[in-house]
């Protein structure tokens, strides 16, 4: 959840600030089963750390491990100076540490005429979520999403799954276009269509008109009752109030306006620590011979295991290692227990549009018949070596080379990979390739 957490030298070794009135959970669900119609995913169900194996972190837990929480809490002020922050209400937390894990706001659309309407709604918090259910429960006949990528394609999949036919609006020529080809994403989209979903592609939402309709960029009118936001995250992460200059020393950003920190974590001031969506660390993005860069990764494995990875620094672990990333994208969806097809597709390594922008990647596939299976890769043309694999319902045994090709990046036989007629063969090829790695 997005939260702020201080160690204090109050009564509790840790404090937990959050702005939100309940204890953090995994949001990836919001966007899954908690739009389920039948047996929806609910808290106490899906607070952390359930998503990553973990514990389930419920009041109980907090009050066992003597930790405080402080719901509805809004951090106004820092100074980093006396080690302390301040709450909207005036309260005064002192720290030994401070770590921020605000993360990053849902885009309001404010790019949108009407935006600030009753019908539409966006997808960030626990309490969006409420609504989001809310307006799907009353079956509206004309739906419409903005976005093609995972949340808004997740929000689509949540309306077919109830009987809608939602209308989804993309900017881009293909969903899911940072990382889908156009010839991955064709299968998806085909699925979409035949559950009752539209694609209004290479558009944008220009207006909204409460109630009624929106119109499109080309002016088009569309019919609409309810409207969700899924168009990714806002450019400005929760930086607020760490990165002012009345916190009594600015925080150094990075180029994308998150937080900058090292490989540990450690921002630009002493005990200060910023981990999750709303940090700019030190990663590798297009491939594994690339300089690393600062850059803001949103995806739950990178909360979970950064958050895992400063806690060695804050307990006093010596000689801990810089962190190392490596890029892994998911998505579930249609899982309903009525449903003829669950999609569960999983993306390990280097690939999509930014590492084919490079002109020294190529893709390989899909590979498969879709039923329900299919593969790809992304291979580095000089040295034929496969730096990223995309998998769609892989089991134990192809989800682990799929793992292990994104990570140790074997060469391949390319010629032997395109020739493969089933996802079958073509990881028999890679499990080869990994046994010569």
């Amino acid at each position: 959840s997005s939260s702020s957490s201080l160690s204090s030298p109050s009564s509790s070794s840790v404090t937990i600030v959050s702005e939100e009135n309940v204890l953090p959970y995994e949001r990836p669900a919001l966007s899954k089963a908690f739009l389920n119609e039948q047996s929806p995913a609910r808290l106490p169900g899906f607070h952390t750390c359930v998503g990553g194996g973990g514990e389930r972190q419920t009041e109980e837990w907090y009050k066992e491990k003597e930790v405080e929480t402080k719901l509805g809490t809004k951090i106004t002020k820092c100074d980093y100076e006396k080690k302390r922050v301040e709450t909207a209400s005036g309260e005064i937390i002192e720290y030994d540490a401070l770590v921020i894990a605000t993360g990053v706001s849902a885009h309001k659309g404010s790019f949108i005429e009407g935006f600030d309407g009753k019908m539409c709604k966006v997808l960030r918090s626990h309490e969006d979520a409420l609504e989001v259910v809310k307006a799907m429960d009353a079956k509206p006949k004309h739906p419409v999403v903005v976005g093609g990528g995972y949340i808004g394609l997740e929000v689509a999949a949540g309306m077919c799954a109830r009987g809608l036919k939602p209308t989804v609006v993309l900017l881009e020529s293909n969903i899911m276009a940072r990382l889908f080809t156009k010839e991955i994403a064709a299968h998806y989209e085909q699925l979409y269509e035949s559950k009752g979903a539209t694609f209004i592609k290479n558009a944008s939402v220009k207006k909204i008109n409460d109630g009624k309709s929106v119109i499109l960029n080309d002016g088009r009118e569309l019919d609409a009752d309810l409207v969700v936001l899924g168009v990714g995250s806002d450019v400005r992460p929760n930086v607020e109030p760490f990165c002012d200059s009345s916190s009594g020393g600015l925080l150094e950003k990075g180029k994308d306006g998150g937080i900058k920190v090292n490989g540990k974590f450690e921002t630009s001031q002493k005990d200060v620590y910023a981990i999750g969506d709303v940090c700019s660390f030190p990663v590798r993005l297009t491939g594994p011979n690339e300089n690393e860069e600062h850059y803001r990764m949103e995806h739950v494995k990178h909360a979970r295991a950064s958050a895992a990875h400063c806690a060695r620094t804050l307990i006093g672990e010596k000689d801990v290692p810089d962190y190392k990333y490596e890029p892994f994208f998911y998505s579930r969806v249609f899982e309903q227990p009525n449903s003829d097809r669950p999609v569960s597709w999983q993306f390990y390594g280097f690939g999509g549009h930014a590492a084919m922008e490079t002109g020294k990647v190529s893709a390989v596939g899909p590979i498969g018949d879709f039923k329900p299976q299919l593969v790809s890769f992304w291979i580095e043309t000089s040295t034929k070596k496969c730096i990223g694999c995309f998998l769609e319902s892989g089991g134990s045994i192809e989800t682990q080379i799929a793992k292990d090709l994104g990570e140790k990046n074997p060469v391949v036989d390319v010629d032997a990979l395109a020739k493969s007629a089933t996802v079958a063969e073509a990881m028999s090829v890679c499990a080869e390739a990994l046994k010569k790695n």
